[in-house]
């Protein structure tokens, strides 16, 4: 129980430490900040369809009003027409994007730099349709014989394989999730093995080591501090609620998607941070100087950079052989996993296995970290070897 007691106040006091750093704040409240004004920066963007502003001069065919929003209808998009007196006046709204397209006595169309695709379609069809109908008047034909001539063909379409609606936004959203893990995890590892050298470069770890074992200290440490990522990544969760709050996707259920993307964050975070603190704190025990603490914990930063790398691959091949060994290798499990499972398909004995061999590998970091920390944490000067640290805590 006493045991119990050291290690929480241990990790306690490295939460609050971390937790009052005002670059640690600063940093939080602009994440946040950024990520809720995601929401209606995106609603902006999914509700701005500008409309396609068409100019007009000269001669035109009769109803070209009619047929050009009959042509946007049929597109799902506004138009905007507009008249002028001359070409020249034409042509300079043209050249300051008032119109983003010119029709010159309804039988040449002028653009600025190159031809949209969009506008081009709707004025080229609608001339079209308005010739047909000034033809078809000229000929005399009853309203009947109009409208089956100018009635649409009507196709039936299927679909061999239907695609989920909600697939692309799940692996976007897992992306984005596996962008945050992996730099949570890094951040707060990096943390872990800044406060241990900060402790024994001050000389606190020896007053602290005096009243509780290095193992216990180690592991209020590395809950200390994960504590608080876990935190960071709950608030980061929170602000994102609230952003795809704003966001509408037909079929899609946006939220529900992110509660998922969400749970399998915190999920692969608190795998992936205690797999990497403790390789972070054994490897921070072995040098003394914040100068000398980037060297040493490169090892991390090598191990956890294919995992961001195969995970993006895991984004476009959820099932190829990449992304299959990537999922179960432990070091990079936590990254390339969650997107494969945002995916779908994942077989559960994949994911069963990938937790078990990281949980295991922890088992085994555990045991390492503790025993370098232990033989490395109250010795000072040039940085200690491995090997060394690992016999001094034999001995």
């Amino acid at each position: 129980m006493k045991q119990a007691r050291q290690v929480f106040d241990v990790a306690r006091r490295e939460f609050v430490q971390r937790a009052r750093s005002r670059a640690f704040q600063i940093t939080m409240l602009l994440t946040l900040g950024i990520i809720v004004a995601m929401g209606p920066i995106l609603l902006l963007i999914q509700d701005e369809a500008a409309p396609v502003q068409i100019g007009v001069v000269g001669a035109e065919p009769v109803a070209l009003d009619a047929a050009v929003r009959d042509q946007a209808t049929v597109q799902g998009v506004d138009v905007e027409i507009s008249r002028f007196g001359s070409l020249a006046s034409g042509e300079a709204a043209l050249a300051d994007g008032t119109v983003s397209v010119l029709v010159v006595d309804g039988t040449e169309l002028v653009w600025k730099e190159e031809a949209s695709f969009r506008a081009g379609s709707i004025v080229s069809a609608a001339l079209l349709d308005a010739e047909r109908r000034r033809a078809i008047e000229e000929l005399g034909l009853t309203e009947a014989e109009v409208a089956r001539l100018l009635a649409p063909v009507v196709l039936s379409e299927r679909l061999l394989v239907v695609e989920d609606p909600e697939e692309t936004p799940r692996r976007i959203g897992a992306m984005v999730g596996m962008f945050v893990l992996y730099m949570t995890i890094l951040i707060f590892g990096q943390f872990v093995a800044m406060g241990i050298v900060e402790e024994k470069q001050n000389r606190v770890v020896e007053v602290v080591l005096s009243r509780i074992r290095p193992a216990q200290l180690l592991v209020g440490k590395v809950l200390g501090i994960g504590a608080l990522g876990l935190a960071q990544v709950l608030a980061i969760a929170a602000a994102a609620v609230v952003a795809l709050t704003f966001i509408d996707l037909p079929d899609v259920s946006v939220t529900g998607i992110g509660a998922e993307i969400i749970g399998s964050v915190i999920f692969w975070f608190l795998l992936g941070y205690t797999l990497y603190s403790f390789l972070y704190a054994a490897l921070g025990a072995t040098v003394s100087r914040q100068e000398d603490l980037q060297g040493a914990i490169i090892l991390p930063v090598f191990l956890i950079l294919p995992g961001f790398f195969l995970a993006q691959v895991a984004g476009q091949f959820p099932d190829g052989t990449l992304a299959f060994v990537g999922s179960l290798v432990p070091f990079w499990s936590p990254m390339v996993m969650p997107v494969r499972m945002a995916a779908g398909g994942v077989p559960w004995w994949q994911v069963a296995m990938s937790v078990l061999l990281v949980v295991l590998t922890i088992v085994v970091l555990v045991r390492v970290g503790a025993r370098v920390y232990t033989g490395a944490v109250l010795r000072t000067g040039a940085r200690v070897k491995l090997r060394e640290a690992w016999k001094a805590a034999r001995g």
